[in-house]
């Protein structure tokens, strides 16, 4: 499988980037060895092509998921969950996580 990576940044002043085609086993290790902001900036980019939304897009869906979720807590249709009992949910499936991933590991 090819991948093409553009090897200049596009601006509007600027022609288009030059292109590189790489295999996916050589790309993989230039995009692991990126800084982790940069691989999930990366991973974001790569998720929004598969799913054929942009980020503006992505995050205006949030943003109207948020607001109707508000929306149906102030009206009472909903009821929060306090944030201690939240907590601690969480930190169950953290431990229970660990274990799984370190019985794995042995």
């Amino acid at each position: 499988m090819n991948t093409t990576l553009m090897t200049e940044k596009t601006s509007a002043t600027k022609p288009p980037a030059r292109e590189a085609t790489f295999t996916l086993e050589e790309l993989t290790p230039m995009v692991l060895a990126l800084p982790k902001d940069d691989r999930e900036e990366l991973a974001e980019l790569i998720e929004c092509s598969l799913e054929q939304f942009g980020p503006e897009e992505i995050d205006a869906a949030w943003h109207a998921e948020l607001d109707r979720r508000v929306a149906e807590i102030e009206s009472g249709e909903e009821v929060g969950i306090p944030w201690e009992e939240t907590r601690e949910k969480m930190r169950r499936i953290v431990v229970e996580a660990r274990q799984t991933a370190s019985t794995r590991e042995q």
